[in-house]
């Protein structure tokens, strides 16, 4: 089981590396200023979602290490991925609230206020 989840994760990885140089070019044809029809959460969080999703990427490169060390006791790696995932999370929760800081955001969508603008009535 375990290898048909890494098999998984490995293809996603490839997939992932592959398309984010297009989502980040804006390329793959995504509108991120209108959630679909049976988006439940707003367009405040739909817009968030689209400019933390670069960092997705380096967050599973952390999260799956991470895992690794976890399932196999190593603390030394747990403790060193620590770091560049709490700054991964810091960093997302920056970009969605705030859309700070900039080299982050997709250049398609650094014109967007953050959240906690659009909730408070940003244009």
């Amino acid at each position: 089981m375990d290898l048909i989840a890494a098999a998984i994760c490995l293809f996603g990885f490839g997939l992932a590396v592959y398309r984010m140089p297009q989502y980040w070019r804006n390329e793959v044809g995504y509108d991120s200023d209108r959630p679909p029809a049976w988006w439940p959460l707003g367009i405040a969080v739909w817009r968030g979602g689209a400019r933390i999703f670069p960092l997705a990427l380096p967050a599973a490169f952390v999260a799956v290490p991470f895992g690794v060390a976890e399932h196999f006791g190593i603390e030394w790696l747990r403790l060193s991925l620590a770091v560049p995932g709490g700054v991964i999370i810091v960093l997302g929760y920056s970009v969605f609230l705030f859309n700070r800081p900039k080299w982050v955001v997709a250049p398609h969508l650094r014109h967007q206020p953050g959240a906690i603008r659009e909730w408070l009535g940003a244009p």
